[in-house]
Formats: structure tokens, C-alpha cells, sequence
């Protein structure tokens, strides 16, 4: 899930991404709780970043607004994904699905 080059805008939005019994959908300015440190990488969709909070390190996917259903599907289906392959050292896993209000 990730974005570009200055502080994200925009992070996960639709409410079937935080439907998942283990996966938090939070609103709010997630810039507020994790402090964003550099950007891992970049792509069509946004940026990841590597932040920390409370002394662990994570990779923070920001994605633009979707502008087509197809956008908001494809985004769905990776976190469904990513939900089914559970936790395995080897694997990126879902934590948190946050929601700006941009």
C-alpha cells in the first residue's frame, strides 16, 4: 500500500480495507502517531515509507484518493491477499488502515 517524496497525503480509503477482524481502520492524521522518516520507494499509486512508533520500525504504504472502482478493487484485493497469507517473517502484513480526510 505506499507514496512520494514529501510527508504522504493520502492513506488507505474505503471501508472494506478496515473490515478485516485484524486489521484497524483509523481516521485521523496518521503523522500525528508515526514519525515518518524517509521513503523506502516509489510507483504509480504513491510512496512507502519507513516510519517509527513507540521504537518499532514499519513500512507505511500512502495511496492518492481513488479515482475509479477498479483503483479502490485492486487495493481491496492486495490487503485481502496480504490477510490471507497471515504472518510469516517473510511476508509484509497488514496492521492499521488509516483514512485522511483530504
Amino acid at each position: 500500500m505506499g507514496l512520494c517524496g514529501s510527508a504522504p497525503e493520502h492513506v488507505l480509503s474505503h471501508a472494506d480495507l478496515g473490515s478485516h477482524a485484524h486489521v484497524k481502520k483509523i481516521e485521523g492524521d496518521i503523522k500525528q502517531v508515526y514519525n515518518f522518516k524517509r521513503v523506502l520507494g516509489d510507483g504509480v499509486e504513491g510512496d512507502v515509507w519507513m516510519a517509527e512508533r513507540d521504537g518499532k520500525k514499519y513500512a507505511i504504504k500512502s495511496i492518492s484518493k481513488f479515482k475509479s472502482k477498479e483503483q479502490l478493487d485492486d487495493v481491496v484485493h492486495e490487503v485481502e491477499m496480504l490477510n490471507i497469507l497471515g504472518r510469516h517473517p517473510g511476508i509484509v502484513h497488514v496492521d492499521e488502515v488509516w483514512e485522511d480526510k483530504s
